[in-house]
């Protein structure tokens, strides 16, 4: 994903010179940054007991906000289309989690 961002960021930037910048994911290079550190010390179990919990806090926090943020009337008024698509992007997703689960075992 920081990839990607960082190769649209060049391209647009390439071929508009004074425009808006595609915005450049923060959370991305904290979750790096997370990932380098847990490979480099050992974090002790009690400790990672917390941040999971820490973690499944602050998602549930989100997506909460998420759901309060929604207006029913905008998707009411935009039609089918997009929710058949967020169907099939879910049905997809969770396909997709079930082989990979049943083929790791």
């Amino acid at each position: 994903m920081l990839t990607l961002s960082l190769a649209t960021r060049l391209t647009v930037q390439r071929t508009r010179e004074q425009t808006a910048r595609p915005p450049l994911p923060w959370f991305a290079l904290g979750f790096v940054a997370v990932v380098a550190l847990n490979s480099v010390i050992i974090i002790p179990g009690g400790a990672k007991s917390a941040i999971v919990s820490l973690a499944t806090f602050l998602l549930t926090i989100a997506l909460a906000a998420m759901g309060l943020e929604t207006d029913v009337s905008k998707l009411y008024a935009a039609g089918l289309r997009p929710a058949i698509l967020g169907a099939l992007a879910f049905l997809f997703i969770a396909s997709f989690s079930l082989v990979a689960i049943k083929l790791m075992g």
